[in-house]
């Protein structure tokens, strides 16, 4: 196996500074998403932004938007929420109109 070949400057201050450069994006990012409310749906594998309600079965899964789920689903879900995971919790409003529409 042939041995890769690299520039010291590259080895030593080029990919420090490129790893350096990915963490402070990735902080940003974290920010921005927190900021703005986007959040990440598992089903769709795609960020949705803070309007969209996010359903969550449990504390430790990633949530889906309402595409995903169905209405008896919902009841089982632990937290739902508009703004992402950390966003308002709307898990009683939604789960009570659910049940006055099914009866």
């Amino acid at each position: 196996m042939e041995q890769l070949k690299t520039s010291l400057f590259a080895y030593y201050i080029g990919n420090p500074v490129k790893r350096a450069g990915k963490a402070i994006r990735r902080g940003i990012d974290k920010i921005y998403d927190k900021a703005t409310g986007r959040w990440y749906c598992a089903g769709c594998g795609e960020y949705h932004h803070g309007r969209v309600i996010g359903f969550y079965m449990c504390r430790e899964c990633d949530g889906v938007c309402g595409k995903h789920i169905s209405a008896a689903d919902v009841q089982k879900c632990e937290v739902i929420t508009v703004g992402g995971y950390w966003g308002r919790d709307i898990s009683e409003r939604v789960k009570r109109e659910l049940r006055e529409k099914d009866k």
